[in-house]
This record gives C-alpha cells, sequence and structure tokens, in this order.
C-alpha cells in the first residue's frame, strides 16, 4: 500500500522536480551542442540550439554515453549584457517531450553581435559561437540566398501589414520556386549624406509577398508601383533582395492576382480613355 502511495505521490508531481541542469561535460558525452543562426519570428528572436540528450546524434563531437530515459526539458538562457549563457535543463521521459532540445525564443533584442557560452552549474562558461541579430551582422549573400531557397509556403497579402487580408497562399513547390527564379540577394544601398541606410517603401503599396520555412518568415518583398522591393527578415534586415520586374509581374499574372498601376500608367490609361470619348 505504501509503495502505490509513494508511486501516485511521484506521479502526481511535476515534470520540472525532476528536472536537471546538465554540466558541459554532459553536453561533450551526448555528441556536443552547436548553435545555429537566429531567425526573427512575429514572438520576436528565436535561436536554435542542435543537441540530443540521448546521445544518438554527432553534433559536434562522437557520444559516449547513451540515455534511453532522457528528454530534452528545455534550455535555460541568461542574457548579460552582450552574453547569453545557456544550459541544458534534462528530464525523465514524459509525454510531448523529445531528446531534441528546442529553440531559445528570445523575445525582442537589441541588434548587434551576441556571444553564446554553456555554463553549466558551478562551471566556468565555455564559448560556443558569435551570432547576429539584425543588421549589424556580416552579409554573406549566397547564404541569405540559400536560406531563402529552403521557403515551403508562399503568401500574398493585400499589403504589408501583418493583419492583412491574405489573397494568395501556396505551399506548391512550382509556385514558390517560380517566384524565387525572379530573385536575388544584392548588398545594401550606400548611405545617404547623413549616415543612414534606408531600405524603406511604402506600406500600402500593393501586394507583399512573404516567404516562410516552417513557420518562420524569411523573407518580405512589397510592390511599389509596379516595382518590387524586397527585405530579408533573416536576421539581416538591411539586406535588399533585387527582383526581375518583369518575372515579378508575369508570377501574378500566372496567378490572376492583381498588381496596382503606377502613377505614370495610371495617367497613360487616363488620357487614353480621354482621347477614345473623344
Amino acid at each position: 500500500m505504501k509503495r502505490i502511495a509513494l508511486f501516485l505521490l511521484a506521479s502526481s508531481m511535476s515534470v520540472s522536480a525532476f528536472a536537471d541542469s546538465e554540466s558541459w561535460g554532459f553536453a561533450q558525452s551526448v555528441g556536443g551542442i552547436a548553435v545555429e543562426a537566429p531567425s526573427l519570428w512575429q514572438s520576436g528572436w528565436v535561436l536554435p540550439v542542435r543537441v540530443d540528450v540521448s546521445g544518438l546524434q554527432t553534433v559536434t563531437t562522437k557520444a559516449t554515453t547513451l540515455n534511453s530515459t532522457l528528454v530534452c526539458e528545455r534550455i535555460n538562457f541568461v542574457i548579460e549584457g552582450r552574453n547569453i549563457y545557456i544550459t541544458i535543463v534534462s528530464a525523465p521521459a514524459h509525454p510531448n517531450a523529445q531528446s531534441l532540445c528546442p529553440p531559445i525564443i528570445l523575445g525582442e533584442m537589441l541588434p548587434g553581435k551576441y556571444s553564446i557560452f554553456y555554463r553549466g552549474p558551478s562551471e566556468t562558461p565555455v564559448n560556443l559561437a558569435e551570432v547576429y541579430l539584425g543588421e549589424d551582422g556580416p552579409v554573406d549573400t549566397a547564404k541569405i540566398a540559400k536560406v531563402i531557397k529552403q521557403a515551403d509556403k508562399i503568401v500574398v497579402f493585400e499589403d504589408a501589414f501583418m493583419d492583412s487580408k491574405v489573397i494568395f497562399n501556396s505551399t506548391s513547390v512550382k509556385d514558390i520556386a517560380e517566384f524565387n527564379d525572379a530573385l536575388s540577394i544584392v548588398l545594401p544601398p550606400p548611405p545617404l549624406k547623413n549616415g543612414t541606410v534606408c531600405a524603406c517603401a511604402p506600406i500600402s503599396a500593393g501586394p507583399a509577398v512573404r516567404l516562410y520555412s516552417g513557420g518562420t518568415e524569411l523573407v518580405l518583398v512589397t510592390n511599389i508601383n509596379r516595382h518590387p522591393i524586397g527585405k530579408s527578415r533573416w536576421g539581416y534586415s538591411a539586406i535588399l533582395i533585387h527582383i526581375d520586374p518583369e518575372k515579378w509581374l508575369r508570377w501574378f499574372d500566372a496567378r490572376n492576382i492583381p498588381v496596382p498601376l503606377n502613377e505614370h500608367e495610371t495617367a497613360l490609361a487616363r488620357d487614353k480613355k480621354r482621347s477614345e470619348v473623344r
């Protein structure tokens, strides 16, 4: 009877009561840990950290320990200035949990360079990587182009507001590939005389195209007078996307999505109408 009571007590306790912060040695024993490129979600900055507490994967080093009964509960983090300290928290296996650690949701962050450290309990921090949040990152157009090509969904909104009406939504490989075919990554525009860089566009500029991968927005492309201007949202907010205007328009036309006329075209259409009336 006592054993049953103890079992019921243990079962009713929160999983967090059995969770443990793991040492750097533990991280190495299960195959290592790697910090990947951060991305900007609607909830703020997200930092993917690749680690599998089961010991079944080689991330940065060969695993020496197998933990078939452990899951990664979370990764704790502490932000101190420009340093971010992370710690694996493991727990006994339970429903809705897995051995792969979930990404860290940093939320709103100041742009710039951050150093990522692993800090186990009562241990000296170990430097893992440096990441860039926002426009202060180094320009790697090939890497950005590769990431954008990983898009698995394309959505066209009436304008650039997130709550605007969706007028086209597709996960078709053909739709995404044909749109990507019109894109090319270019460097930021030169600074203006006051030292700032303008990568701006009117909000109400007609259709806005957003490319996603697994729910993460990769790129936003807005239309200004039938001339597309894009902006990478993948950690490089100052990198512009160059778009072939003809391919841009053909893509819309093939899907019966209207693109507003610019002022010049509107004037020409108005003059033509007037001449026909005369």
